[in-house]
Formats: C-alpha cells, sequence, structure tokens
C-alpha cells in the first residue's frame, strides 16, 4: 500500500468544524476530534489510524480494492482531492459569483448580436425597398415602351388597311376600265 502523508497534520481540526458532522472511520465511525489522522483510500473510503492494523491497507475492508493507495488527510489536500472536503456552501457561492458573470457576459453578447442583427435587418429592409422601386420603375419604363409599341402597332395596322384598301380601289379601278 502507498500511503501519501503530508505533514501539519493538526490542521486537520481546523478542518474538523465543518466536517464534524459527516467525516468518520468506515471501519470504526469515529469522527475527528481526538487528535487522529485519517486516510482517504484511491476507492473512496476512509479510514482512521486507530485502524490501520484491521487490514484495510492490504485490502479496502469495504469493496474489497487489493492494496488501495491512500492520502492523509491535512488542510492541505489538492484538486481535485480538496473538492470532497470543501465546504458546499463556500463552492456554491463561487459556483454562484462565476455564474453571475457568466450571466453578464451572455446578456452583453446577446444585446451586441442583437444590435447587430437589427442594424443588418435595417440595411436588408432599405436593399428590399431599393429593389422594389427600381422593379416599380421597370415596370412602368416597360408598361410605357408596351403602351407605345401597342399605339404604334395599332396605327401600323391602320396604316396597312388604308394601304390595302387604296390596293384593293387601285386594282378594282383598273380592272374595271
Amino acid at each position: 500500500m502507498t500511503v501519501l502523508t503530508q505533514h501539519n497534520c493538526d490542521t486537520l481540526q481546523f478542518s474538523v468544524k465543518t466536517m464534524g458532522d459527516w467525516l468518520h472511520c468506515n471501519t470504526c465511525y469515529k469522527q475527528p476530534g481526538d487528535g487522529r489522522g485519517y486516510f482517504l483510500t484511491n476507492c473512496g473510503h476512509l479510514y482512521c489510524e486507530g485502524c490501520q492494523n484491521k487490514g484495510w491497507m492490504e485490502k479496502c475492508l469495504l469493496c474489497g480494492t487489493n492494496k488501495p493507495s491512500a492520502l492523509k488527510l491535512t488542510s492541505k489536500l489538492t484538486p481535485p482531492v480538496d473538492a470532497y472536503f470543501a465546504e458546499p456552501i463556500k463552492m456554491l457561492k463561487q459556483i454562484y459569483s462565476e455564474m453571475k458573470q457568466v450571466i453578464a457576459t451572455m446578456e452583453f453578447q446577446h444585446h451586441q448580436r442583437k444590435r447587430y442583427v437589427s442594424q443588418l435587418q435595417k440595411i436588408v429592409s432599405n436593399q428590399r425597398e431599393i429593389v422594389e422601386q427600381h422593379e416599380r420603375d421597370l415596370k412602368a419604363k416597360i408598361r410605357m415602351k408596351v403602351d407605345t409599341m401597342e399605339k404604334e402597332n395599332t396605327k401600323l395596322k391602320e396604316e396597312n388597311c388604308y394601304l390595302k384598301r387604296l390596293i384593293s380601289e387601285k386594282s378594282h379601278g383598273s380592272i374595271m376600265r
């Protein structure tokens, strides 16, 4: 078994104030306070120094892991182990503070995005109006051109009829002579 020890064991007593309602040896159920040290195994179980002779260092008494490694609990635990012994309220306050920042960031970006999209919508709307005006102008020019061509066509048809009548009259006049 590998026991990772850290010095200054008595500093755990400070943390015992916040962990006293749940921290206990998983074998004898004693809680900190009498000066004995505690160990956290890599399989997630807690044992006190007084229970070392019960064999948990050879085989975890709860889950059967062979030769579990253990970390002696002190106030200088490193991540991620320290999170298991942190005060949840402090953790929540920190998370809340960070979430407030994330929310503020999201709101800022949302407002910026909203302004940008609004500007793009204005540009699209203006372009749409320009296109619609050009369509109206083009339709008006086409309508004028069609009207002019229809008038010219009508005039040409009238001239054609007149010429046909003249030809017809001339040919009837020559036949009669």
